[in-house]
């Protein structure tokens, strides 16, 4: 998993944004907050090689959480290199993924015609994105990425429609939520549990904006903060949790050292946490 953005809010050069690796190439983009920011600092450490044309030439699909800014803008931006190489018939048009709400938003209002282009004709005629939207609880085959990957698709808590997405291939499964704030525990019980707990390694991918001093603003505005994301996984069984590695992102400005001091609980109930950094590159299942 190579980090492209992972900061929540404000910062437009480093807000919500990953590209899942499958065999030594990035066919998957998660949400895109920043893009071309995230890969100039991935090539400047090294950890990715290549050219930006060429790294956008291998996406196959965008998983997209919600139409907030933050998760989109730099995507919006980058996508004139997807529209200049499906007008010379460079790369196929990759699926766009999410809820039916955000997909009905990205078309009505992003890529439109008039506050960018119209992602469905601009390439004379031809589309420059596939849409598709998901059911909550549905799971669709991507086997144009890899053979035997599956794509789970869930519904979360945030002020818009918001999707969480599980990938699923060779027994592991990455689990990126995007924006929420606290679930049911019969989501976790009764929705999450059930698609990994055959899994033999999980990796969660799953925003903490506020630190604990500031849990009534983040449940009105529908985030977590480190005390409540630890009541949120207290609802998975230990054995599930001994193998699971958590990534933390979306840190609202201002609030990275309070979080990063209200740690280490969560630390304590999973296997391996990490606070992700920009143009860092991080091998999943290890």
């Amino acid at each position: 998993m190579l980090a492209l953005g992972v900061r929540g809010g404000l910062y437009a050069g480093d807000s919500s944004c990953y590209l899942v690796g499958i065999d030594g190439r990035f066919p998957l983009q998660l949400d895109g907050g920043s893009f071309t920011e995230g890969v100039d600092r991935a090539l400047a450490l090294g950890t990715l090689k290549g050219t930006l044309p060429d790294l956008v030439a291998g996406l196959r699909a965008i998983l997209v959480t919600h139409i907030h800014l933050d998760h989109l803008h730099g995507w919006a931006l980058r996508s004139v290199i997807d529209l200049g190489q499906r007008l010379r018939g460079e790369a196929p048009a990759p699926l766009v993924l999410s809820n039916p709400d955000t997909v009905r938003s990205l078309q009505r209002h992003v890529f439109n015609g008039e506050l960018w282009f119209d992602a469905a004709t601009a390439a004379s005629g031809k589309p420059v994105y596939l849409y598709q939207s998901l059911g909550d609880g549905e799971t669709l085959p991507l086997e144009q990425l890899a053979s035997g990957l599956l794509l789970h698709h869930l519904r979360m808590e945030h002020p818009v429609p918001t999707s969480a997405f599980l990938i699923e291939l060779d027994g592991q499964v990455l689990a990126y939520f995007g924006d929420t704030g606290p679930l049911p525990p019969t989501f976790w019980k009764e929705r999450f549990l059930p698609r990994v707990e055959k899994a033999r390694r999980v990796s969660v991918v799953i925003e903490v904006s506020f630190s604990n001093e500031k849990e009534a603003l983040a449940t009105s505005s529908g985030h977590l903060t480190p005390t409540l994301l630890a009541s949120q996984l207290a609802h998975l069984p230990e054995p599930l949790r001994s193998r699971l590695d958590l990534f933390l992102t979306h840190l609202k400005p201002g609030e990275e050292v309070g979080i990063h001091a209200q740690l280490e609980p969560l630390r304590s109930m999973v296997r391996s946490l990490t606070v992700p950094v920009q143009g860092a590159r991080y091998a999943l299942g290890r």
